[in-house]
């Protein structure tokens, strides 16, 4: 188990031999981590849990006496926490305990490096350098960004990397400083989930991210929004949602 420079306490849950000292083995190249226990079961997964109360948590869903989300919702403290499982139909389910990632195996080395950056960006943005006390991190991931689903696999997108959002036919389109994400449900849905952040609809078709505003004006008699994207984005404003871009922008 890695010690040197540890920062962050970690247990691994994985009931399958080989892919468990894979894991372990991947984790050894990342020294920020302690690898404070290792769990065979769900139930050794609990007992683990609660003695050494980690930072974060790498299990299986498949697991022998409690599935790896029967552990997570088992838990008053809760830990950062990726899924690594066979399985892609719960993650959606993961996501709603606010995992940090959810990997299909075979685990990719690169994936898992992957998922352990996201989980840094979550600590270090919440300025938790130890064990978590009281509050739990899924209500931390929740508030930090959505999971999506484009076309059979899920993705976790911060709030802060949406530029806009973009109603098309039956999907919704996420425009972000990385990708674009053509995914399934409706704008309105995503309204409703996002509210109380910094995105908002603009228009019955879009709502941007007001971080990226720049200015607003006036193009043949129709307001638009200009963005401080790569794109140099340009978006009408509807007549009804005006006022409110103004009182919230205090335009």
């Amino acid at each position: 188990m890695n010690s040197e420079r540890a920062e962050y306490r970690l247990i691994v849950t994985e009931d399958e031999e080989i892919p468990r000292e894979y894991l372990l083995r991947l984790l050894s190249e990342r020294p920020e981590f302690q690898v404070v226990a290792v769990a065979r079961d769900g139930r050794e997964a609990r007992q683990a849990l609660a003695q050494h109360t980690p930072d974060l948590l790498i299990t299986d869903i498949s697991l022998p006496y409690h599935s790896g989300i029967e552990v997570v919702e088992s838990l008053s403290v809760m830990p950062y926490v990726i899924f690594a499982t066979s399985y892609d139909h719960f993650a959606a389910r993961a996501f709603e305990l606010g995992a940090v990632d959810y990997i299909v195996k075979p685990v990719q080395r690169e994936r898992l490096h992957q998922a352990l950056d996201r989980f840094l960006i979550f600590a270090e943005r919440s300025g938790r350098t130890a064990t978590p006390e009281s509050e739990g991190s899924a209500s931390d991931t929740r508030q930090a960004g959505l999971s999506v689903n484009e076309s059979g696999t899920y993705y976790f997108v911060p709030h802060e990397s949406i530029v806009y959002i973009q109603a098309s036919d039956r999907k919704t389109v996420l425009h972000t400083t990385e990708r674009t994400y053509a995914v399934t449900g409706m704008i309105k849905s995503f309204e409703e989930k996002l509210e109380g952040t910094r995105l908002m609809r603009i228009h019955k078709t879009y709502m941007i991210n007001t971080a990226f505003f720049s200015h607003l004006k006036y193009l043949d008699k129709t307001p638009h929004v200009f963005l401080n994207d790569q794109d140099e984005t340009t978006l009408p404003v509807g007549r009804k949602y005006l006022p409110i871009l103004k009182e919230r922008l205090q335009l």
